[in-house]
């Protein structure tokens, strides 16, 4: 995919990432590197032993800027995996868009090597738009991205056995990365650093959250408690959180729990009798402090 004259090769070439996905269920896309303002929507799967791989060119790189992806007026961001399964997705810069990318439905895909460099909505906005979504899709993997500067850059909702692995996660203007209302999730190997507020939730789902846009037709009304209780975070860096004496500006923030959550630093913790409640917390600045026990974070 360029603009450039197609040289003589064998593979077939197109000019745009669309026409790349119409071929009937291609098996590998390479884009060439350059500015690229069009979404990378993904609606085909491919095997477990045949997955669909989308890279850029070895030795260039192709920046996704100023794109957001819109369906029945919802924004669905630069990099969009539309209930899709079996994708691996990899190395591309986006930047100065609102979101990073979604992932709804499907699942067994990869998501690796990207710097997603800033939401377009700036470090002042708590908007949940600013970052990368997924939401229903199981068996993912989330490795070795840069999050730098979104609003919650990372978002799980409703997506169980999901693995979040040697990611670096810079500033949000929310949260760097929330679980929401899922189970079996691994957190393991990742840099945590927020100046702004919180670096990880977890918790259950509320009416809103299940609402809110974006979902498309996974949206509902009904909120989901009591679904997020198996999840391990293990081995991972805190070196900042934000100078905020507010209970929600906790570095970690888990559902209540039926067991202890051995941890060094200040815990803010959701009540299922009254959601959206916090117990009170006052937080501090931290010293970087790897988390060797966090343990297994399981809730009632």
């Amino acid at each position: 995919m360029s603009t450039r004259p197609c040289g003589a090769g064998a593979a077939k070439a197109v000019r745009s990432f669309a026409a790349a996905m119409g071929i009937a269920r291609p098996t590998r896309v390479i884009v060439r590197g350059g500015r690229l303002f069009e979404p990378m929507h993904v609606m085909s799967s491919g095997t477990p032993v045949a997955p669909i791989v989308v890279s850029q060119y070895p030795g260039e790189t192709v920046r996704l800027t100023r794109v957001d992806s819109r369906s029945r007026g919802e924004v669905y961001r630069p990099v969009w995996l539309d209930e899709a399964s079996h994708v691996v997705i990899a190395g591309f810069t986006v930047a100065d868009s609102v979101g990073f990318g979604r992932i709804t439905g499907g699942g067994n895909n990869r998501a690796e090597d990207f710097r997603f460099e800033g939401t377009r909505l700036g470090l002042g906005s708590e908007s949940k738009r600013g970052g990368l979504y997924i939401t229903h899709s199981a068996g993912n993997v989330v490795r070795g991205n840069l999050f730098q500067s979104g609003t919650d850059s990372l978002t799980l909702v409703a997506s169980d056995r999901n693995l979040i692995e040697g990611n670096r996660f810079v500033d949000a203007g929310h949260t760097t990365l929330a679980l929401k209302c899922s189970n079996y999730k691994i957190v393991r190997g990742n840099t945590f650093a927020n100046r702004v507020q919180k670096t990880v939730e977890i918790y259950d789902c509320s009416k809103s959250t299940m609402a809110w846009h974006g979902n498309g037709r996974f949206r509902t009304d009904t909120p989901r408690y009591g679904e997020t209780r198996r999840n391990l975070v293990e081995g991972n860096t805190f070196t900042m959180t934000g100078r905020n004496e507010r209970a929600d500006s906790a570095p970690l923030m888990p559902t209540a729990s039926s067991t202890p959550v051995r941890m060094a630093f200040c815990v803010a913790m959701y009540s299922r009798a009254s959601p959206g409640r916090l117990s009170a917390c006052r937080c501090t600045p931290m010293r970087p402090r790897k988390t060797a026990a966090i343990a297994s974070i399981t809730t009632s």
